[in-house]
């Protein structure tokens, strides 16, 4: 390539950026150099938009998983016979969220839970409602 084949062009930059899509298509007609950013979206592990958790004014505690569900899931486990490792492979997850949710330590996350619940045999969600639903039905009595 020549010093000849260069392109020479003053290339201007501006502060004021586009503001939407009629800006960018009106600069990209007038043949002006448009440079467009998309922000990206960073999800937690628990499927929240980051920039909204670090945008909150304040901050909210982060649920962990009920000990009386960490106790059955330990409790099935023991009853299969399987060690952490072997769970973890079954479900697909890895060693260390089982050993959290086991431990009380760990977010619930409703796809992992319904991932241990098919591969124990046991439920692990939805019980509350039927002990208040029975804890009212007693107290009518």
């Amino acid at each position: 390539m020549s010093v000849n084949d260069a392109d020479w062009r003053p290339v201007v930059l501006t502060k004021r950026g586009a503001k939407g899509k009629a800006d960018v298509a009106a600069a990209e007609r007038s043949g002006s150099a448009v440079a467009v950013r998309k922000a990206a979206v960073t999800l937690t592990s628990t499927g929240v938009d980051a920039r909204k958790v670090d945008a909150a004014e304040d901050a909210q505690p982060i649920a962990h998983v009920d000990l009386s569900v960490a106790r059955k899931i330990q409790q099935a486990r023991n009853a299969k016979g399987m060690t952490q490792k072997q769970l973890a492979a079954a479900i697909c997850e890895r060693v260390q969220v089982v050993n959290e949710l086991e431990s009380g330590r760990g977010v619930p996350n409703n796809a992992v839970l319904g991932k241990l619940e098919r591969a124990l045999g046991v439920k692990l969600r939805g019980g509350a409602k039927k002990k208040k639903a029975a804890a009212a039905a007693e107290s009518d009595d």
